[in-house]
């Protein structure tokens, strides 16, 4: 996926019009030339991000966690054949 036109303030902002209602989304979209299935898209991103939030638990925290974890598998295995690598090597 490519570099989004819209920046994290905009999509804010326009979320946030449509949360409270503030123009139909129809006229929203046309103003800030956004499709309505972006709108929605972001609306429930917006939502459930809010949730986590709430809820104690942060998405991106989690994200961050399970990419963590897969760097230290690969540590783990890079060393596990770098020690086997050895072992052999030490073997009369």
């Amino acid at each position: 996926m490519g570099q989004s036109r819209w920046s994290t303030e905009q999509k804010l902002e326009i979320v946030l019009a449509v949360v409270r209602g503030q123009e139909p989304l129809t006229q929203l979209c046309r103003r800030h030339g956004v499709s309505e299935t972006a709108v929605y898209r972001w609306r429930d991103q917006f939502l459930e991000g809010g949730r986590a939030g709430l809820s104690g638990g942060s998405g991106t925290e989690a994200e961050q966690l399970r990419a963590e974890n897969e760097e230290l598998k690969t540590v783990i295995g890079e060393l596990t054949v770098a020690n086997r690598i050895l072992r052999k090597a030490q073997r009369p």
